[in-house]
């Protein structure tokens, strides 16, 4: 069951994603770096800790990321002024749903708290939500899930009893990872395959929002065998290995056919996929280029044997450190 929503703010509840982008390619410009569309949407909700290496990749050591991030709010500041905020369409509605189901919402913001307020502030929203948690206030912004983890502990709930809205690659692999039911609502960008692997689903608007909230609300519930905690997890697949999100141990196994391999099949910690196995040998973690391959006596030792092919993937996981336990 869903218990809280936790939302991004730029580009999910506010319009500003593209002013974003606009204005750090103006402000780069300006100081003489060839910054383009595509270098200023990877930087969206990405942490200042991961973006001034990215950004200095790119450009060079000479990219000072916090004098033009400066020139950057500068011309936003001015455009909000003169033209004013706009909200994303159904954000109202969602919260008045979410309000009659008693369902409270938070916010996980890359933006720092004054300025957060200040906007929400500007559009009628500041009271609409029950905590606030920005960048500043954890260790590792995003993509690192520590702002997420944060929000649900605010809230008093475990990251998988809580949905985490977001618009942007990055906010996504924060969420996920996290363990939060993600659900996605693009702004300027459509999932990629990574990012399609990640999500629980994905939706056209905010106003689609209620009806995942439902359908995830009907999820199925597991008990670890092993510490013997309560937890909502699953994901889409012919063949699914359920683990424990708190000791990485398996709860459940099951696949729609009893015969006959059958794929991908799909490894979940909860509701977030660790990875999903292509063909009976390949093995695909989202965000890693790198595939791992069974090797050819474990393909062929476990042939038309779907699940245990599963489980020797779940064995290469651990190994390799891509399942953790949240102890």
């Amino acid at each position: 069951m869903i218990k809280a929503v936790i939302f991004d703010m730029d580009g999910l509840i506010l319009d500003t994603e593209k002013l974003l982008v606009k204005y750090w390619c103006q402000a780069a410009n300006e100081a003489g770096f060839p910054m383009q569309r595509e270098h200023a949407l990877n930087i969206r909700s990405l942490a200042r800790k991961f973006a001034i290496p990215y950004l200095q990749g790119l450009f060079g050591k000479e990219f000072d990321y916090v004098k033009i991030r400066s020139r950057r709010m500068e011309l936003m500041k001015q455009h909000i002024a003169e033209h004013g905020l706009e909200t994303k369409p159904g954000i109202t509605e969602l919260l008045d749903y979410l309000d009659s189901k008693g369902i409270p919402a938070a916010i996980a913001t890359a933006t720092d708290i004054q300025r957060t307020e200040d906007y929400l502030g500007q559009v009628g929203l500041l009271g609409r939500f029950s905590r606030i948690v920005c960048a500043a206030m954890v260790e590792n912004g995003k993509p690192k899930p520590d702002i997420y983890l944060y929000a649900a502990e605010q809230l008093g709930l475990p990251a998988n009893e809580c949905m985490a809205l977001e618009d942007s690659p990055n906010g996504v692999r924060s969420a996920s990872d996290a363990g939060c039911v993600t659900v996605m609502v693009p702004d300027l960008t459509q999932p990629d395959e990574e990012i399609s692997m990640r999500i629980w689903a994905k939706a056209d608007s905010l106003a689609d929002v209620p009806k995942y909230i439902e359908m995830a609300s009907h999820c199925s519930r597991y008990t670890c065998k092993g510490c013997g905690r309560e937890f909502q997890g699953g994901s889409g697949g012919a063949s699914v290995v359920i683990l424990c999100p708190y000791c990485g141990e398996k709860a459940e196994a099951f696949s729609e056919f009893g015969f006959g391999a059958v794929w991908p099949g799909r490894i979940c910690s909860g509701n977030r996929v660790v990875a999903e196995v292509r063909g009976g040998n390949e093995i695909v973690v989202p965000g890693v280029p790198q595939h791992i391959m069974l090797t050819e006596k474990e393909s062929r030792d476990s042939y038309n044997r779907h699940m245990e092919i599963l489980d020797i993937a779940v064995r290469k996981l651990k190994e390799r450190g891509y399942i953790r336990s949240q102890e």
